[in-house]
């Protein structure tokens, strides 16, 4: 059950009160529930230019009563041409989120086959600048630079991770894109890190760096396509990799999307090179004012599962929906891995 409660403070702000709901029925489980409670404050000026938010959430699970909270917030301002985002959360190792995923808090270590908490800090900031061409009759109406920096600290408040990036980007009136990045990485590992080798890579330190060319094209036009490159170093090894993404639109009814991404890793020694592959197919229809149909087929073979996806969507009132989900994945060459899912899930708007 998840449960929301929102109220407007003063033009153009709001608390919201969460709570979220699992119970165990008929069973006897070592983990028979799982809740969280917390609220959010939103704040933003009248004019927009300076807004953020606030938030603090406590987890609840038997016999765990330490550690088991996530407070975060955020800080945005923005104007014409400068945009700056600061964002900060600490996470506490025994903080469960039964109805969501969060992936850095979970490690799991491949020589010991254990799962470990880690508490963490993250602060991260992305600034901004854009120049405008004002000249008339040009096709090219702005250039873009953006520079991104995020931080990790450990459970100690020692260093773990640093993601360094700056972008220069050109964006035509038609609204085509082109990009260029440049980022660094520096990380301490806290646990061993599994690359697609029968040898993960061991704790310590690394630094690598790479560059990527990123095109996108007209997203008026009827046939889209975007392309990538990327090239340069990941951790000991080297990596080049590549996306292509096409897609045709099905006015007014939606779209239909086909993506292909190719990664070469290549370690050095006992480490080997790695091949991944990734196809994905995607579809989105709206049949109606009120009903909608999404379709995902996937091919990893870095995982060796080929997996579908489909969504029924009917909306009965504004903002409230029925959806019925269907999704099936199986293994593929060696793997034996078999799975199929269906659920059921209404969401209602309650106006005050």
């Amino acid at each position: 059950m998840a449960l929301t409660v929102n109220h407007r403070i003063m033009k153009r702000s709001l608390f919201k009160a969460i709570f979220l709901n699992r119970q165990e029925v008929n069973g006897d489980s070592e983990d028979p529930y799982g809740r969280n409670l917390g609220g959010e404050f939103y704040y933003s000026n009248d004019s927009g230019t300076i807004s953020g938010w606030a938030g603090y959430i406590h987890s609840f699970k038997k016999a765990i009563n330490r550690e088991n909270f996530t407070y975060y917030g955020l800080l945005g301002i923005s104007g014409r041409s400068l945009r700056s985002t600061t964002y900060f959360q600490s996470m506490e190792k025994n903080y469960y989120a039964d109805m969501g995923f969060i992936g850095r808090l979970i490690q799991f270590n491949p020589v010991t086959g254990e799962e470990m908490r880690l508490s963490y800090k993250n602060l991260t900031n992305s600034s901004s600048y854009t120049w405008y061409k004002t000249k008339e009759g040009s096709k090219l109406i702005s250039l873009g630079f953006n520079l991104f920096n995020s931080v990790y600290l450990d459970s100690t408040n020692r260093f773990n991770e640093w993601n360094s990036e700056v972008t220069l980007s050109a964006n035509w009136r038609n609204t085509a894109t082109l990009g260029l990045a440049l980022s660094h990485t520096d990380v301490n590992l806290l646990v061993p890190f599994s690359i697609p080798s029968e040898e993960p890579l061991p704790v310590g330190g690394y630094r690598f760096e790479n560059m990527e060319l990123e095109y996108k094209s007209n997203r008026n036009a009827k046939f889209l396509i975007d392309l990538s490159a990327t090239a340069g170093s990941f951790y000991n090894g080297k990596i080049t990799s590549g996306n292509v993404k096409i897609g045709y639109r099905l006015q007014p009814y939606g779209n239909i999307n086909l993506a292909y991404e190719k990664n070469i890793l290549d370690f050095p020694n006992q480490f080997g090179d790695s091949n991944l592959d990734l196809l994905i197919n995607e579809i989105n229809l709206s049949l109606t004012n009120k009903l909608f149909i999404n379709g995902v087929l996937q091919l990893n073979t870095q995982q060796d599962i080929f997996s579908g996806y489909a969504r029924l969507q009917y909306r009965y009132s504004p903002l409230s929906d029925f959806f019925l989900v269907f999704s099936k994945v199986t293994g593929i060459e060696e793997s034996t891995f078999n799975e199929l899912s269906i659920a059921l899930k209404f969401t209602h708007w309650f106006s005050f």
